[in-house]
């Protein structure tokens, strides 16, 4: 028998080679090439097919979400052959109950039955064939255990697939073209997995450095090196030697929990990802269902009145007499440096005219959310807002209503410069006296006027702006819109709008008491 010798750097790289486990530890598809790029399509398409039948199954809601896209219009038009994914999804065997780790009184951890979709179980099969065979391959010792992981785990997917085609085609579950779609990719994926007898095609041992092929004479014994027989082999062509007392010192085993621990987390993940996925759809459907109903009553004229009808009358609560009228009459408590009080109030009181018309009398009151002016609230973030209100009681003192109402809607747009030199070149602007309003925007008069209304609005309980009354009732914020209005006008008409009507219902200020001549304070 010819002795051959092997060099020491060939041994060297050889021992290097096997330590790093280049042969146990490749990737799948940098070893096989075309093979691996065939199972690994299939179990993408198996996983994306079990992916949308998860989706049809947890769409009990009736979300659009779920009859969009490319699989979904394949369903519906498979739906005529009599191939229906929903009633698949919806179907007796579409779950089963397994036991799942779940928080028992007192929030104690066990296990209890939960029902889990078989969709879901097939993404999670086909999640951990991918992991396993991007983190292990093929490339485990010929004899071992953890190269038929991959075996078993498709023969029993094969099984499961088997079964549930032969519930379709007997009629006992009903027919889906997705279903059938992904037994068909299992059973295909479970022949090219079993077809590609593991360990036929890579006969080398742990502790071989090279894959060894029978694409030529095969391998030859080659004598002894070391006390070791030495052998001769082919590798894509090339001629190679080996000695069979080369074995790996690691465990093949740690490789392969690696790849079940990651795909346990992937479909721990998937699962905990489903269930909050779930919850925040249950949610959003309990939100649309609450808004469906707001909207509802929104345009329930009944229901808007009694609703208003229901708010106690404020008038003998009032600190502040308001002016005297037999029109109806909106009272608004604003901040000037409020947001909502400039767009929200106007948008209530144009729905308010469209309802009322020229009829309508709109108040405006004074609460600014400073303590400066006010002393029912503790921040003086709002500094600028009592100066507003100072400023425009100043001009309606100078000017009358007129003035009041242009100050106001300036006062609004202009939120930045609340000192006393913006505040005289806003007047100016107004046609008003400079002098005259810095005197009345300092004396006493404006501030006992601002005072006033803070004591009224306290007395009505306002705590926020704004903040409105019609005819001495709170204005419901959550029903504000058109209906509301008309509603109230419809009533107000009914009862012809007279004073003793209204008197009677407790709806007018003829309870009031106090009020100057001009109805201002």
């Amino acid at each position: 028998m010819t002795r051959l010798s092997v060099s020491s750097e060939a041994m060297k790289a050889c021992r290097q080679d096997a330590g790093v486990g280049r042969v146990a530890g490749r990737a799948l598809i940098a070893r096989h090439g075309f093979l691996p790029a065939v199972v690994l399509a299939l179990v993408v398409l198996g996983a994306l097919l079990s992916g949308e039948l998860v989706k049809q199954h947890d769409n009990i809601w009736g979300d659009s979400e779920a009859k969009h896209g490319w699989w979904a219009g394949l369903c519906e038009a498979a739906a005529p052959l009599g191939l229906s994914c929903t009633q698949a999804s919806k179907g007796r065997w579409s779950e089963i109950r397994l036991p799942m780790p779940v928080l028992a009184r007192g929030y104690r951890p066990g296990l209890g039955m939960t029902r889990v979709p078989v969709a879901f179980l097939g993404l999670a099969y086909f999640v951990c064939l991918a992991t396993w065979f991007l983190m292990v391959g093929a490339g485990l010792p010929p004899g071992g255990i953890w190269h038929r992981v991959p075996l078993a785990l498709t023969a029993m997917g094969a099984a499961v697939s088997c079964f549930f085609l032969v519930l379709m085609a007997a009629g006992f579950a009903p027919r889906c073209l997705l279903c059938v779609l992904v037994h068909g990719v299992n059973l295909q994926l479970t022949a090219v997995v079993w077809g590609w007898r593991w360990g036929k095609r890579d006969t080398a041992e742990a502790g071989d450095c090279v894959r060894w092929s029978s694409d030529r004479s095969g391998v030859a014994d080659a004598g002894r090196h070391g006390g070791r027989p030495l052998r001769i082999g082919w590798d894509g062509g090339s001629r190679v030697e080996r000695a069979d007392g080369l074995r790996l010192e690691r465990g093949h085993w740690l490789q392969a929990i690696r790849a079940m621990v990651v795909a346990l987390v992937l479909v721990g993940g998937l699962w905990v990802y489903r269930g909050e996925h779930l919850a925040f759809k249950e949610h959003r459907a309990k939100l649309m269902l609450y808004k469906t109903l707001v909207t509802a009553l929104r345009n329930d004229k009944a229901f808007l009145l009694r609703e208003h009808l229901a708010e106690p009358v404020q008038w003998a609560q009032a600190a502040v007499a308001l002016p005297v009228s037999d029109n109806p009459q909106l009272v608004i408590f604003s901040d000037y440096d409020c947001p909502n009080c400039a767009c929200g109030a106007n948008r209530i009181v144009d729905n308010a005219r469209q309802a009322f018309g020229e009829r309508l009398e709109v108040v405006v009151r004074h609460y600014p959310l400073c303590g400066t002016c006010n002393p029912h609230v503790q921040s003086t973030a709002r500094v600028g807002a009592c100066q507003a209100a100072l400023a425009a009681e100043a001009a309606r003192l100078q000017g009358g209503e007129e003035a009041f109402r242009l100050m106001h809607e300036r006062l609004f747009m202009r939120r930045q410069g609340r000192d006393r030199e913006s505040l005289a070149r806003l007047a100016e602007e107004l046609g008003l006296d400079r002098e005259r309003f810095l005197a009345d925007l300092e004396g006493d008069a404006v501030r006992r006027t601002v005072a006033q209304h803070v004591a009224l609005a306290h007395a009505w309980g306002v705590r926020g702006t704004p903040a409105l009354f019609f005819e001495g009732r709170r204005v419901n914020r959550q029903f504000e819109g058109p209906a509301y209005w008309e509603a109230l006008a419809e009533n107000w008409r009914r009862d012809d709008g007279t004073a003793t009507a209204l008197t009677q219902r407790g709806l007018t200020p003829r309870a009031r008491n106090g009020g100057d001549a001009d109805g201002r304070r």
